[in-house]
């Protein structure tokens, strides 16, 4: 699209940012609208799978936000009997890792590199109502008036511009996520992030920081809280673990552990009438895999790209429409098969049995949840191995 427009983005979270730095390298007029004050280190795995690594890097952004971050080389996956299986991330015609990654240093480095591509960046900036007035939103917020051609939403999983236009389709809070830190002995060697997967269909993901700092995060049925505490419920789900007590032992009081809800938001709009959501915002779904970074940053890429090669907005969000549709669909897919297999221990048991004996299924496996294999062709490729 050839036409200069003006573009207002609602979050300047990963999602937001990366799609205002790519937009505003194409010559669009864009304002990024966030309604905290400073950038924080938010709640989540802090882990950006091979395929969201690949695509920084396809915009020589990769140094510039991952500088010091440490790479994972694969995941250490754990089924509820304990077959502890290792995988690394397929090495095909190039060498696939993983990113252990900061969220404040990370989210920050995006908004910097936007803003010096002509980004205006606004914080502790509150939209209070959104609305049409020929053919242009009118974004209206604590400080003023904002006139766009383009409204992005990238306000996360509880988007207040969903709730206002009326978009958010679903929200489901019957899983929670327990999120903290535990310092861990120094790694040797290659680094993985873990899987843990327990008898009840709750799960436990490890992702490694640094040496002595480990993100920890458990994702529950939210029932469990009507009769317990976060910190008891994580400590039993470590107890029935000897890798894990091994490696971390029981939380000790005073590890500050933060409940995260909803896990699953569904939106049915996604696009169109100068509208685009993207992140969280546009669709959530249970985190088993680990891709909330990755979908931001995917999202925003496939909508800045559409812009850039379709004729007019309208066809290029009707065309992102159809494609964040076809890529939700097929994530929602696999991951319902994965819930699926979760909460059968016995299922889960022989999955995890027929993995571990080749060393080339796991791999098979884990490049389906890196992005580096369709699910259709990985899963082929396991059955053959």
């Amino acid at each position: 699209m050839n036409k200069k427009i003006k573009i207002g983005i609602v979050g300047a979270g990963p999602a937001g940012s990366f799609t205002a730095l790519l937009l505003s390298r194409q010559g669009h007029d864009v304002v990024v609208l966030e309604k905290k004050s400073t950038i924080t280190r938010k709640l989540c795995g802090e882990y950006l799978c091979p395929k969201g690594v690949d695509l920084l890097d396809s915009y020589q952004l990769k140094e510039k936000f991952c500088e010091k971050f440490l790479l994972l080389n694969g995941m250490i996956l754990a089924s509820p009997d304990e077959i502890v299986i290792s995988c690394d991330f397929p090495q095909t015609n190039k060498s696939w890792s993983g990113i252990s990654l900061n969220r404040e240093l990370f989210d920050q480095r995006i908004i910097d590199e936007a803003i010096k591509n002509g980004v205006t960046v606004n914080l502790n900036t509150t939209v209070n109502s959104i609305y049409k007035q020929n053919k242009k939103w009118i974004i209206a917020t604590n400080e003023e008036q904002v006139e766009v051609d383009l409204l992005i939403a990238a306000d996360g999983r509880r988007s207040n511009i969903a709730k206002i236009l009326g978009h958010s389709a679903k929200i489901d809070t019957s899983r929670i996520a327990i999120h903290f830190y535990l310092p861990r002995n120094s790694f040797q060697g290659l680094r993985y992030g873990e899987m843990h997967i327990f008898n009840d269909g709750a799960y436990c993901g490890l992702d490694p920081i640094n040496d002595n700092e480990v993100n920890v995060s458990f994702i529950v049925d939210s029932n469990k809280l009507k009769g317990s505490n976060s910190l008891d419920i994580c400590n039993d789900y470590l107890k029935s673990s000897k890798r894990l007590m091994k490696m971390f032992g029981e939380i000790p009081e005073g590890v500050d552990l933060k409940v995260v809800t909803p896990l699953i938001n569904k939106n049915l709009f996604v696009a169109g009438d100068g509208l685009a959501y993207v992140g969280d915002a546009s669709g959530f779904i249970d985190p088993l895999t680990g891709e909330g970074i990755y979908n931001a940053l995917l999202s925003g890429h496939l909508l800045s790209e559409t812009i850039k090669q379709e004729a007019t907005l309208k066809d290029a969000l009707k065309v992102y429409r159809k494609t964040k549709k076809r890529v939700q669909f097929q994530k929602k897919v696999l991951n319902q098969i994965f819930q699926n297999v979760i909460k059968k221990p016995l299922l889960c048991h022989c999955i995890a049995l027929f993995i571990s004996k080749k060393a080339a299924r796991a791999n098979y496996f884990i490049g389906i949840i890196g992005n580096i294999y369709s699910p259709v062709f990985g899963l082929f490729k396991m059955l053959l191995a």
